[in-house]
């Protein structure tokens, strides 16, 4: 048996899986989901129009009707 400095003692084998699970819940609360990112898309000669539409439509889920004004609005 093994005696802790505060006292508490370990009686059987199956009381560290006790242990482990109070170190987990201690680092679950510690851990949250990551914030949204931010994209920017700069407006170049380079890139043409139809990509920037195309990135808007395949990441971001924009359809055409929403993707295009989008597009236009910022150049």
């Amino acid at each position: 048996m093994v005696q802790y400095s505060d006292g508490q003692a370990m009686g059987n084998n199956n009381d560290w899986l006790n242990f482990e699970h109070l170190v987990k819940d201690k680092y679950k609360e510690a851990l949250k989901p990551p914030s949204m990112y931010k994209v920017i898309l700069n407006n170049d000669d380079y890139t043409p129009m139809e990509f920037v539409i195309d990135v808007l439509q395949k990441f971001f889920s924009y359809d055409i009707e929403l993707s295009t004004p989008r597009y236009l609005r910022q150049s």
